[in-house]
């Protein structure tokens, strides 16, 4: 008998339960191609918006000044300005994002319903629908982020310069990450 070594071209058929060699191409190369593309996405927005809004370069500079020599130890305190300032940049930003042929809309942690759901509130979603989240419009809802469509650098930063929420935090409200399930 042959073991199967676990890889993921393996972890793809297993997980998506696509049998058709066409399908699992298409999907590994996706998620090769989703955790090659956030970094430097993020890091080009977050360079335009330092260069769009240049009344922040100040703190973050003077706080790169005050973080030099630090470990990356802190529980992942270091440096609040330059976090909220990306994950600002995140929020407003293109992101983890799949434009789907189906909808042609943009949206993100997209699922196959593999049996019929029913939601306790009622909603149906058959057998073989896709669900996903959508990014976009979740990011930048006035409901959820105070004037969500404006850029606020220090958004998630405290008045005392602490801040809780971080880039690498993921929420049903920042969901830049994936799901809250797949991300930790």
């Amino acid at each position: 008998m042959i073991e199967i070594q676990p890889n993921m071209m393996q972890w793809t058929v297993e997980a998506t339960k696509v049998r058709e060699a066409t399908d699992v191409a298409k999907m590994a190369l996706g998620l090769v191609f989703a955790s090659a593309f956030q970094v430097p996405i993020l890091t080009q927005s977050a360079l335009y918006r330092i260069c769009k809004h240049p009344e922040y370069f100040d703190q973050l500079r003077a706080e790169a000044c005050e973080s030099q020599g630090l470990r990356f130890e802190n529980n992942n305190r270091e440096m609040p300005y330059l976090d909220s300032f990306v994950k600002e940049s995140a929020r407003l930003g293109p992101g983890p994002i799949l434009l789907t042929e189906a909808v042609g809309s943009v949206v993100s942690v997209p699922r196959k319903a593999m049996s019929q759901y029913i939601s306790p509130e009622g909603v149906i979603v058959p057998a073989g629908n896709w669900v996903a989240v959508p990014q976009l419009p979740l990011m930048r809802d006035a409901g959820i982020w105070p004037k969500g469509g404006g850029f606020d650098g220090f958004r998630f930063v405290q008045g005392d310069g602490r801040s809780d929420s971080r880039l690498t935090h993921p929420s049903l409200e920042f969901p830049f990450w994936g799901s809250i399930r797949h991300a930790w």
